[in-house]
This record gives structure tokens, C-alpha cells and sequence, in this order.
């Protein structure tokens, strides 16, 4: 998620955990996101630093759905 009022970039806390897979994948977590980004402002902003990165707790609950 994009928040432009706050420039922050709110990313699952997987991109924290395996950072290393993402950077190896994209240059940095930041070149990884670019890719999925529509908005050009945005991609511009993100290009030029102007973002801090916030992670989102997990959900656990996700792994484990009605089978």
C-alpha cells in the first residue's frame, strides 16, 4: 500500500524476512515493488528516495483457509 500523505510505503513483513531473495531478484526491495507499481508519480517518488518503507504485522491466518 502507498500512502503519498506520509510517503510511506506499507509492504507485508515478508519483504523484511527474506529482503535478501527480493534484492538478489531486483536490486533492492524498493526495484522489486517498482515493477508492481501503476502509478508513475509514484514510481517516481519511490526512484528518487522519497518514501521510508513500514511493514505490516503478518497474518498468520492466511495460511490456513477452509479446505
Amino acid at each position: 500500500r502507498v500512502d503519498l500523505a506520509s510517503r510511506t510505503l506499507y509492504l507485508s513483513s515478508i519483504f523484511k524476512w527474506f529482503h535478501k531473495d527480493f534484492e538478489r531478484n531486483g536490486g533492492s526491495v524498493t526495484s522489486f515493488i517498482l515493477k508492481y507499481l501503476d502509478d508513475e508519480s509514484q514510481k517516481d517518488l519511490l526512484r528518487r528516495g522519497k518514501f521510508k518503507i513500514a511493514y505490516l504485522d503478518y497474518n498468520w491466518g492466511l495460511n490456513y483457509g477452509t479446505w
